[in-house]
């Protein structure tokens, strides 16, 4: 710049400031990501010289995905978590697999003679679902009937006639003067047909030392004791629940139980309280079961 005297027109020079920039507000030209810088800018109004300059990435934000339970029967997922803005995934979520069931008995329910039970059951005692169905058993007055019921003048024992002499033991409660002694006669008679059939049985091995039906005949055997086993803890537990004394006896076909019954012969409870012990410790159907009052 330049200044001039008045009076003697002497002229002198010296430096104007620079004005500085009339910078414009920023203006965004590519908006910042989570994940890449972003870029503004602006202008002088004076001199039209622009300046840039970059936007920080804003990184993510974190929100959490819920994890999914697994069930007995279908699988779940883990915890995860991903970005509100983008959408990105930061922590996949991994599957797990299904739980399987947890099975838990459903107790059988006794038939009694007016009405029926069910056999057991079982379910999950997580989703409750039913895994093995609960079948209806009838009443016993449905099964057990007049013919199943019998007089002590219809109880006939004999051997297993796959494993035992042709010639069967018999033996009726009616021909002994006292309970007592019926009782220990039908004993008398099923041991001695137990006994010709394990006599048989023993010849059989012997005779087929290293043959393939020795194998089997050995297995018939112990058939034969563990059924005397079943029988004498049955009898057990019938004198357990008050009767005097009984005899069971146990065939392919089916069970027998001799049993002392009161003068006025057995009750329906009485019928019902026996059926419960012999389908309580045999794989007998009420239909198998024939009880024959002693008196």
């Amino acid at each position: 710049r330049i200044r001039y005297c008045r009076r003697c027109q002497a002229s002198e020079t010296g430096v104007a400031p620079a004005l500085g920039h009339a910078w414009t507000e920023w203006s965004v030209v590519n908006p910042a990501t989570c994940t890449e810088d972003g870029l503004q800018v602006r202008n002088c109004t004076r001199c039209g010289i622009r300046e840039t300059q970059p936007i920080p990435a804003t990184g993510h934000s974190p929100v959490v995905i819920p994890g999914v339970p697994a069930t007995c029967t279908t699988g779940g997922k883990t915890e995860g978590s991903q970005c509100s803005v983008c959408g990105a995934i930061l922590n996949a979520q991994a599957d797990l697999p299904s739980t399987g069931h947890t099975p838990v008995v459903i107790p059988a329910v006794p038939a009694t003679c007016t009405t029926g039970g069910k056999t057991e059951g079982s379910q999950c005692s997580v989703c409750g679902a039913i895994l093995t169905a609960q079948a209806d058993t009838p009443a016993l007055e449905q099964t057990l009937n007049s013919e199943q019921v019998m007089g002590e003048d219809t109880l006939v024992l004999s051997s297993d006639g796959d494993s035992a002499p042709a010639e069967a033991a018999k033996q009726t409660a009616a021909e002994a003067e006292h309970s007592a002694d019926s009782f220990a006669t039908i004993r008398l008679s099923r041991q001695g047909a137990r006994d010709a059939a394990i006599e048989t049985l023993q010849e059989t091995i012997a005779y087929a030392e290293g043959d393939d039906s020795a194998t089997t005949t050995s297995k018939e055997l112990e058939d034969i004791v563990q059924t005397s086993l079943s029988e004498a803890q049955i009898e057990s537990l019938i004198v357990a629940k008050g009767f005097e004394d009984c005899v069971a006896y146990m065939t392919d076909e089916g069970i027998s139980i001799a049993v002392a019954a009161p003068e006025d012969g057995l009750k329906d409870s009485d019928v019902a309280l026996i059926s419960d012990v012999v389908t309580g410790q045999t794989d007998y159907d009420l239909t198998d079961i024939r009880i024959i009052e002693v008196k």
